[in-house]
């Protein structure tokens, strides 16, 4: 009897191992083939080209950005600046997420639920696809996973020390993360009254993991000029968005639908109600968990937008656990399967669309900075419409002088260009901006989605072109010389 329940005791972590090992390669998988889009190679000038005397002057104006995340990029560059090695650290953190969604969904659900929750993290296109991109995402994350994890556990008398880390740790990489704070006490506000004394502990302890991240808010607060970078370019979100966010946490799509994604989607949201209305001890912490910050960051963006999935990301292991509870809680065996099924292979499917579909291509600075660097003549004028272009381009000119561009952002800056009898590029940045979608590769035609002053421009001096090579998220055109 004592032999036969060894393998059974061995089972739960060999299963763990193994998800592991699969999320881990699904991860690693063509991690440096894509080109970096701009918000990569953000991170990218500011780990490697800032100089350390700049640096917080540099960080401080970008009011959604606090330092600890570039100062580990920091000691990232120093080793290897290439593609692989920038989304090394993002892979590290989307990889030792899987565990930690295995501990979290067992002290919600018990071990079926854990083990579930971490398969379905381990192939979930949304998560691989953040796992493999030079930002700050899987980090920040990581860290809220963490503070969750140690808040159960200090609920159950073992100590905050865990919540305190997990909850600084977040904080210092993401402002976001202090939903954090407000979802737990969206859990309290029933219970504070009959555990005043643990109500205390808990507040004690958010207070020492904000302290950390206190100073910096305090030059931030002091500068003259202040604002967040995010508010320049996020659409106002629709009325389906918190439903298309749902989705994109479990698809990593939501512009591709038929009638097979459309019964994916109705047997996902059924499998979510099921998790939702199931009693469990836990549950009003899992839904202040999955719901606050995006509802409350959608009826902000009506005002100031703020509405991006992917500042949301660590609330995609509320989800997943929700379709675990959902999915385990089915009593028939073959809908159970069934369903179970159909979920995973829409992950496991959009997974390989992530390397295979144009659709999910970034935006292609790398194949741009080659045409230029190939076709280019000494007199040749170069322009592009902001800074953001320029930093884009400069990574993929580290190894080569890079052409000296103007920035041309209006038609004084254009007329300025052209004022020559030589040949003029211009390099466009795609403002096809969304609220979800993971990339920039919808057909863009500067000629005609540009602003006005520029369509004018472009139509009257540029078209037919020399030449025109419409990229991923990126147009670059040769314009014949003006007379």
């Amino acid at each position: 009897m004592a032999s036969s329940s060894r393998p059974r005791a061995r089972n739960p972590d060999l299963w763990l191992v193994a998800i592991l090992l699969l999320g881990c390669a699904l991860r690693v998988y063509r991690l440096g083939d894509q080109s970096l889009w701009f918000d990569e190679a953000f991170t990218w000038w500011a780990s490697a080209v800032v100089p350390w005397r700049d640096f917080v002057p540099f960080l401080l104006p970008y009011g959604a950005y606090t330092p600890t995340f570039y100062l580990l990029m920091r000691g990232v560059a120093l080793v290897g600046q290439s593609e692989y090695l920038l989304r090394f650290p993002a892979l590290v953190f989307g990889v030792l997420s899987t565990p930690l969604i295995d501990r979290v969904g067992r002290r919600m659900g018990g071990a079926r639920v854990g083990r579930l929750a971490a398969l379905l993290l381990a192939i979930n296109p949304f998560s691989i696809w953040w796992s493999q991109d030079a930002r700050m995402y899987t980090m920040a994350s990581f860290f809220a996973l963490a503070a969750t994890d140690g808040f159960i556990r200090a609920i159950d008398g073992r100590g905050w020390r865990r919540s305190i880390v997990g909850a600084m740790g977040a904080y210092l990489t993401l402002y976001v993360t202090l939903f954090v704070g407000y979802i737990q006490l969206m859990w309290w506000l029933p219970r504070f009254r009959q555990q005043a004394r643990v109500f205390r502990s808990w507040f004690g302890s958010h207070v020492l993991a904000a302290l950390p991240l206190a100073p910096w808010l305090v030059m931030y607060l002091a500068q003259p000029v202040r604002g967040l970078a995010a508010v320049r370019w996020i659409p106002t979100p629709s009325l389906l968005a918190p439903l298309l966010t749902l989705w994109n946490f479990t698809s990593a799509d939501i512009d591709t639908w038929t009638w097979l994604s459309v019964l994916c989607a109705i047997i996902v949201g059924i499998v979510a109600v099921i998790g939702a209305t199931r009693y469990y001890r836990w549950r009003s912490l899992l839904l202040a968990w999955l719901i606050l910050p995006p509802i409350l960051s959608y009826l902000l963006s009506f005002r100031v937008p703020t509405y991006v999935d992917r500042y949301f990301a660590f609330c995609q292991f509320a989800w997943l656990i929700l379709l675990a509870i959902g999915l385990l809680a089915i009593r028939s065996r073959w809908t159970q399967v069934v369903a179970g099924g159909v979920i995973i292979g829409l992950m496991f499917a959009n997974t390989l669309r992530l390397h295979i579909d144009p659709m999910f291509a970034k935006e292609d600075w790398r194949d741009a900075a080659a045409i230029l660097q190939a076709q280019v003549q000494p007199n040749d004028r170069l322009g592009v419409q902001d800074q953001e272009t320029i930093v884009a381009l400069r990574y993929y000119f580290r190894a080569a002088a890079m052409p000296s561009f103007e920035v041309t952002p209006d038609l004084a800056g254009l007329d300025r260009l052209s004022a020559s009898t030589n040949r003029v590029w211009l390099v466009y940045r795609s403002n096809l901006e969304s609220n979800h979608r993971l990339t920039k590769s919808l057909p863009y035609d500067v000629y005609t989605q540009t602003d006005p002053t520029t369509q004018q421009w472009l139509n009257g001096n540029c078209r037919p072109p020399i030449g025109e090579w419409a990229l991923a998220g990126v147009t670059v055109l040769l314009c014949p010389p003006q007379r």
